[in-house]
């Protein structure tokens, strides 16, 4: 959306530099305001709309499942060092305390438990991503092509006999031609 404002702000700027004002108005200025302000900004404002309905809420989502894996990791590496510290206990000089010898086996359970459901989870978190990006892909798709449907249209309506629609070098050699005397003011 900021690149089409930037664009607008641009082209009044272009058209006060060729001379166009409200008394001498151009039809074709006119109608590139009107691509500008009637179909793209609406549209900026449509995938804005789409994100914020969308994809943003799967996104939340898929960050409040992580919550409790990442409860539990941080629960395991709290009662890592307990684990380890009761690996190096000297037995013959004393007896571990027992909550040393629970905290330990709390770990080893719930090791096994990350071990066995960690990866599962990740797969489902990455498909959840994955699935996320598609949807942007898809949107993002959908606005660039009704973007350049836009543009084409416009160009359409503006291009004079004899033109055609070659690509850039046909574009830059006609407004050259047009405006070069702009370029040299």
């Amino acid at each position: 959306k900021k690149s089409i404002e930037h664009l607008r702000e641009w082209a009044l700027c272009f058209a006060r530099t060729i001379g166009i004002t409200s008394e001498s108005s151009s039809e074709a200025f006119s109608a590139f305001l009107g691509v500008l302000d009637m179909w793209l900004t609406p549209l900026c404002d449509e995938l804005m709309d789409i994100v914020g309905k969308e994809l943003l809420p799967q996104l939340a989502r898929l960050l409040d499942t992580s919550k409790s894996p990442m409860r539990l990791l941080a629960a395991m590496h709290n009662l890592e060092t307990l684990h380890f510290a009761l690996l190096n206990v000297n037995y013959s000089k004393s007896r571990p305390p027992p909550a040393m010898v629970e905290a330990s086996q709390n770990y080893i359970a719930l090791r096994s438990q990350l071990n066995a459901e960690l990866p599962a989870y990740l797969k489902l978190l990455d498909a959840g991503i994955v699935r996320c990006i598609r949807l942007f892909a898809v949107r993002q798709t959908e606005f660039w092509v009704t973007v350049r449907e836009q543009w084409a249209t416009l160009w359409e309506c503006l291009r004079m006999e004899g033109e055609t629609n070659a690509g850039c070098e046909e574009t830059l050699r006609l407004w050259w031609n047009r405006y070069s005397e702009v370029d040299e003011r």
